[in-house]
């Protein structure tokens, strides 16, 4: 190979670089512009999910408009693909031709996210549900200022039972009782 051989290829590869680079820098400047608001971001509205959005930019706009902003507008990701109900499902009702579920739960997002969904189930997130009852509940509530007197053995003010553990709720003094004997 010849010594202007090695130069062009050289050359070659140095203007692809060059070129690769100022790609790379005018997609993250047109990144940034749409996380500014600069720039209104491309979305993509399916054909299931074209009625939807017409109907729902008038009724529901802010609905629409925080969809607008998500990932799921910009990669197609319409309302059925989410809303889609099974027949069998608490909260999905008939609506204008399609069988949609009001809620759309983590079981849902696991259609199209299974790895995310299996990491949301060891998650203590899964079980927020749960933290209504519990101990974490009533110590947050106390730090932020809660007027009742903070008790251990009681979590849930009112209740009879634990509903986190199942163990009947009991005062201090009847606990301390049951305890010495």
């Amino acid at each position: 190979m010849t010594l202007n051989t090695k130069r062009t290829i050289i050359s070659v590869l140095s203007i692809f670089f060059l070129l690769s680079l100022v790609f790379v820098q005018w997609m993250e400047v047109a990144r940034k512009e749409v996380e500014a608001g600069i720039r209104k971001p491309v979305i993509h509205i399916p054909a299931s999910s074209q009625d939807c959005v017409k109907c729902h930019k008038n009724t529901t706009a802010g609905i629409i408009a925080h969809w607008e902003g998500s990932t799921h507008a910009r990669k197609g990701v319409g309302c059925v693909e989410c809303h889609h109900a099974e027949e069998a499902d608490v909260d999905g009702f008939s609506h204008y031709g399609q069988f949609i579920a009001t809620v759309v739960t983590p079981r849902d997002c696991s259609h199209c996210h299974p790895a995310e969904a299996e990491e949301f189930k060891r998650s203590h997130h899964a079980a927020a549900g749960k933290i209504l009852h519990s101990l974490d509940n009533y110590l947050a509530e106390t730090v932020e200022g809660a007027r009742a007197p903070f008790n251990p053995h009681s979590p849930t003010p009112g209740s009879r039972l634990n509903r986190s553990t199942g163990w009947p709720v009991c005062s201090r003094d009847v606990c301390n009782a049951t305890a010495v004997r």
